[in-house]
């Protein structure tokens, strides 16, 4: 499954999150920031942001727990309850932004494919969206190959389809031929035999020769090469 390459991998926002929590949040709204024309990206930007809440709560509470003093697991349970929301708000949005960006995406794939609409500018008006939001989201699903044997005219904003020729079938196969007819044609004749049948050729009859040497009588069928069997003469041919 084709997946698209962010701008900040998510990894790394993560593990900023364990490790420093304020560099988690730069690099989350930076990477927001870049992907703002990428409706394509919102799923994934919410599930990172999702865990850079959860990297920041592990991060604040390993260092109340490790805090001498009264009062750590009270104020760990309130960290908790309080990243708890907005956790949970993210990951609605993640589901729910997935829904939307299938639902866009026929959208288009019907504009280009089923209704032949080519200018960019049109589908982004058909769809609701800017016309820059939807050249980046018409590009995304030439590369996911969404939208086959297509590519954009980034100069003039148009969608090209490209007609694709049906490849030409098998030959017929002729029928076989039946009662002397082929195709409801009569056979041709055959050379030396008759119409619609190979000739047959006469059966040989055998014939007697003398040997040349002795004098002794062989048979033989005519056009065959044999030695005498007295005296190793070959017989004369016949025929």
């Amino acid at each position: 499954m084709y997946k698209e390459k962010a701008s900040i991998h998510g990894a790394v926002i993560s593990i900023a999150s364990f490790v420093f929590f304020p560099v988690a949040f730069i690099l989350l709204l930076l990477r927001l920031i870049l992907h703002s024309n990428m409706s394509y990206m919102r799923p994934r930007d919410y599930k990172v942001a999702a865990l850079t809440f959860v990297g920041t709560l592990v991060f604040i509470n390993v260092i109340l727990l490790n805090t001498s003093g009264t009062g750590q697991g009270t104020a760990a349970a309130v960290m908790l309850v309080l990243f708890a929301f907005p956790i949970a708000i993210l990951l609605v949005l993640a589901r729910g932004s997935r829904r939307k960006l299938e639902r866009q995406l026929e959208r288009y794939r019907q504009l280009v494919i089923d209704q032949g609409v080519s200018g960019v500018g049109y589908i982004a008006q058909s769809a609701g969206v800017s016309e820059r939001k939807a050249l980046n989201d018409l590009n995304f699903m030439v590369r996911a190959g969404l939208l086959p044997f297509t590519y954009i005219d980034q100069d003039n904003r148009q969608v090209i389809v490209q007609r694709v020729q049906e490849p030409w079938g098998n030959p017929p196969v002729p029928p076989a031929p039946q009662n002397g007819q082929w195709g409801g044609q009569p056979m041709p004749p055959m050379p030396g035999g008759e119409q619609g049948a190979p000739a047959n050729p006469a059966p040989r009859s055998p014939v007697s020769v003398n040997c040349t040497g002795c004098g002794a009588e062989s048979t033989i069928l005519p056009g065959e090469t044999r030695h005498c069997e007295f005296c190793g003469n070959v017989l004369p041919r016949s025929g």
